[in-house]
């Protein structure tokens, strides 16, 4: 009797210290995930010049330009939600109509980001995107075939930063697009993605031009979407040193009872 009487005040001398590490550690294993998904367009007009045979070889004077191409974009949709820990929120840059000259351009770009599981036991969720279209017309407004060349440059990235390690449950990833098209078919498609099992970093700069020509009197559209995206939710889970406690505890009851039983029978 008199064992099982040290062997319980030494348990409970270090109960205290048990039920400490117990309850900070079961509330430190919730990992920090943070996420930002980009992508962004630029256009610039570089000529517009008469075709051969066609009038003069300096191309069309200015007033055959102007009002001839406009520009527009707008947000096509956008979400935020959160709860918990978790922080979600977007950032875009749209373009207005507006009238083009040689050297003109215009840049567009949709962010979003966001983070979950800001302190040590911290939960929640965090979801974000935003999608922007843009168009481009434009119109030859001369009798004369003319030749438009635009040169452009699109850049999409995708990055997840995880802190802390990742429980079952805990999931992130980030994506960005974006996708170009005119009265031809697609010219552009580019994207980038970063999930917490795969690459966390991606990116994607696309470089180039686009050269058309349009009869007297025709037009052509340049339209596309500047997506981006995000998401990471974070659940707390026991770690491993709540794990050892209750283990330790386990084996704490298992000895007491063995030492009990083994008294009772003496």
């Amino acid at each position: 009797m008199k064992t099982v009487k040290v062997y319980l005040h030494m348990l409970l001398s270090r109960a205290p210290l048990i039920a400490t590490l117990f309850i900070v550690s079961s509330t430190a294993n919730a990992a920090l995930i943070d996420y930002n998904g980009y992508a962004d367009i630029e256009f610039n007009l570089v000529s517009v010049s008469h075709t051969p045979g066609n009038g003069s070889v300096s191309g069309p004077g200015p007033g055959q330009i102007r009002n001839a191409i406009t520009s527009s974009g707008n947000l096509v949709e956008a979400k935020e939600l959160s709860s918990g820990s978790g922080i979600a929120s977007v950032d875009t840059g749209l373009i207005s109509s507006d009238d083009w000259a040689i050297n003109s351009s215009f840049f567009q770009y949709s962010e979003s980001m966001g983070v979950s599981g800001l302190s040590g036991g911290a939960t929640g969720t965090s979801d974000a995107f935003a999608d922007t279209a843009f168009l481009i017309s434009i119109e030859n407004n001369s009798d004369a075939a003319l030749i438009f060349e635009f040169s452009y440059s699109a850049l999409v990235s995708a990055e997840l930063i995880i802190d802390g390690a990742l429980g079952a449950l805990d999931v992130g990833g980030a994506y960005a697009e974006v996708l170009m098209s005119d009265n031809s078919g697609e010219l552009l498609f580019t994207s980038a993605e970063a999930f917490e099992s795969g690459d966390l970093l991606d990116s994607n700069l696309i470089e180039g031009t686009v050269l058309f020509t349009l009869p007297g009197r025709q037009n052509n559209t340049i339209s596309g979407t500047v997506y981006s995206e995000g998401y990471a939710t974070t659940v707390t889970e026991p770690s491993m040193v709540s794990l050892l406690c209750m283990g330790l505890l386990g084996l704490a009851g298992l000895k007491r009872r063995s030492l009990l039983s083994g008294n009772i029978k003496n």
